[in-house]
């Protein structure tokens, strides 16, 4: 699973998806979405791969890493901004 980049004027719908595929990607044990997750997520950060893949993953910890990997701090925030 790769989080393409968004144009700066994305749809909500659009960062929705993005996280509903980091959530898909989760439970597949895409590597790339474990690494995502692994990497981008505080909470996971000293999991293993395996503990990663074993863990509780929700819609909230995928929306919280599309947030930040668009710069932003919460979900929340990103919502904010596109409603703009």
């Amino acid at each position: 699973m790769k989080l393409n980049e968004l144009p700066t004027r994305a749809r909500l719908k659009q960062y929705e998806e993005q996280a509903q595929e980091l959530v898909e990607g989760h439970k597949l044990g895409d590597p790339e979405s474990i690494w995502r997750v692994k990497n981008d997520h505080p909470r996971f950060r000293e999991m293993s791969d395996s503990e990663v893949r074993s863990t509780t993953f929700a819609l909230a910890d995928a929306q919280l890493i599309v947030a930040r990997w668009n710069y932003f701090e919460s979900w929340l925030d990103l919502v904010k901004y596109v409603e703009r």
